[in-house]
């Protein structure tokens, strides 16, 4: 489960040119503006990552101005990347005095009350839900390759490309398939013991001829195609109406990223996945495969590079960025994660 909220300890302080009153702080593979004086290296902050959704308190009020937003009826702020003076910021480090923390706290995010941000999901996708999103699936969700520096490089660099001595073991090499991420709504059918189901990120949804997730599955005939597999397929769904439709597309349409195996617990391997597809629904699409068999760079920022790019839905619009899949035998551990394109991320409207 991604953790919005760590206790982080910084590894550099950094001077703005013609900043007198912020300076950049560096972390990890995050960097955040912070104001000057606040940190020193080696001290321990309290960082909130981007997509965090804060709720209304007096520490945070400094946001309202830029970062005000409502998720459904609860009013707070949402933290997004930003260029302050010049400078790349992604996220927010506070010092752990202003609320009172020690910096062991096993739960910050719950003390202060942090969610992730979830944009407003359209009624047509909304539905009715039948119930909370099955406990047999994982939830769509993959780990921002800036938390795994060390462990995919063995050594910490900011977004500028500076190395940071703290050191930390390097993972085993691996190659990875290389998949657009799309921007759109995240959708989940399944067939587990001859039920079929649908669901949007948190729910399961009751059947309706209404819905948009339930006509894309009935379009594919999906109900009669799964059923005896004991599979989820796992997609992105995008088009009219949704995510105010950033790749300017006709109609509605969805865009598969896995297929996860009920009785086993695992995801299919990349390879697994095709075959399965290929057999079972061969009209369905998959979401963008940019490369296999794809060995990391040298760093992040070379990384970071990569994920920018145009989308293969339209070239005329920029990529949210790439998903990193590890080849070879499955287990139930499969190691992936996510690169979002920072050029993207500061175009974000909402």
């Amino acid at each position: 489960m991604r953790k919005l909220v760590t206790f982080r300890t910084v590894v550099e302080i950094r001077s703005i040119e013609g900043a007198d009153l912020i300076e950049l702080a560096l972390l990890d593979g995050w960097q955040c503006v912070t104001k000057k004086g606040d940190f020193k290296e080696g001290d321990v902050g309290i960082y909130l990552e981007v997509d965090s959704f804060l709720k209304i308190r007096p520490e945070f009020e400094f946001l309202r101005a830029n970062s005000y937003r409502k998720m459904g009826e609860e009013e707070g702020f949402r933290l997004r990347t930003v260029r302050l003076r010049g400078a790349l910021s992604q996220g927010l480090l506070l010092p752990l005095s202003m609320f009172g923390l020690k910096g062991d706290e096993e739960d910050p995010a719950a003390i202060l009350g942090v969610k992730l941000y979830e944009p407003p999901i359209p009624a047509q996708l909304s539905g009715i839900a039948k119930g909370l999103f099955p406990s047999f699936i994982p939830k769509s969700d993959q780990e921002r390759v800036q938390n795994l520096t060390g462990k995919l490089w063995g050594t910490d660099t900011d977004a500028d490309g500076a190395e940071v001595t703290k050191e930390l073991p390097a993972a085993k090499k691996r190659t990875y398939e290389v998949s657009e991420k799309l921007d759109g709504s995240s959708l989940t059918c399944y067939n587990y013991e001859d039920n079929f189901g649908v669901c949007s990120r948190n729910l399961e949804l009751v059947e309706d001829a209404e819905n948009s997730f339930w006509k894309i599955a009935n379009k594919y005939n999906l109900k009669e195609k799964l059923v005896g597999t004991n599979k989820a397929i796992q997609a992105e769904f995008v088009g009219e109406a949704v995510q105010a439709n950033p790749y300017k597309l006709r109609g509605q349409d969805m865009y598969i990223f896995d297929v996860w195996d009920i009785t086993k617990q695992v995801y299919l391997s990349p390879e697994e996945r095709r075959v399965f597809l290929a057999e079972k629904v061969p009209e369905l699409k998959t979401v963008p495969i940019l490369a296999r068999n794809y060995e990391l760079p040298d760093d992040l920022p070379s990384l970071l590079a990569y994920v920018q790019g145009t989308s293969v839905l339209n070239n005329k619009v920029a990529r949210e960025g790439c998903v990193f899949k590890e080849e070879g035998e499955v287990t139930h551990t499969r190691f992936s994660f996510k690169g979002i394109s920072n050029a993207y991320l500061l175009k974000q409207k909402d």
